[in-house]
């Protein structure tokens, strides 16, 4: 769906991908103070749970 970035401290953006470019549109994608905050607008816009996926992680 894409990638939620954490470009410094308190400084997480959205980064929609793939099919989730039209579901996403006309979400604000950042920046918000915590990650829990954009899996909240994330999940506010899309009216679906958003969940982190530890098996994702990037090193």
């Amino acid at each position: 769906m894409g990638r939620i970035t954490e470009a410094s401290a308190k400084q997480f953006t959205i980064q929609p991908g793939g099919h989730a470019l039209a579901t996403m549109l006309g979400i604000e994608h950042g920046p918000f103070a915590s990650l829990d905050a954009v899996l909240a607008a994330i999940e506010k816009h899309t009216r679906g749970v958003c969940r982190r996926n530890p098996g994702q992680d990037q090193p």
